[in-house]
């Protein structure tokens, strides 16, 4: 129950950071891409989507640990479900916020 917590504030945690703080360095493959590339990535709007992301998994990860404590052992199974499609959604969404991307042959 208490690791249920722990995960779901820590995912709220990292959503502040990025999405309020700024701390796009947090984000994955963007420290990797070289300063012309990083130009073209819309850092404002990948930083709220992440935000409200890891929100929003966090906030089922504490109902999920709200629901073990009552006695629901079995409430593990739908966050972690939810976070698998949710991840899944994250990613191809995300790619949106890459213009490094764009189809140049038309």
């Amino acid at each position: 129950m208490y690791i249920l917590f722990l995960v779901g504030l820590i995912l709220i945690l990292l959503g502040f950071m990025v999405h309020i703080l700024k701390w796009y360095f947090l984000i994955s493959g963007y420290n990797t891409m070289s300063k012309e590339k990083q130009k073209n990535v819309d850092t404002e709007g990948l930083g709220r989507f992440m935000g409200i992301y890891s929100y929003v998994n966090g906030a089922v990860f504490i109902l999920a640990g709200a629901l073990y404590g009552f006695g629901y052992e079995n409430s593990i199974i739908p966050a972690t479900i939810f976070i698998i499609v949710s991840t899944i959604y994250f990613i191809i969404r995300a790619q949106k916020f890459d213009h490094n991307k764009t189809n140049k042959s038309k």
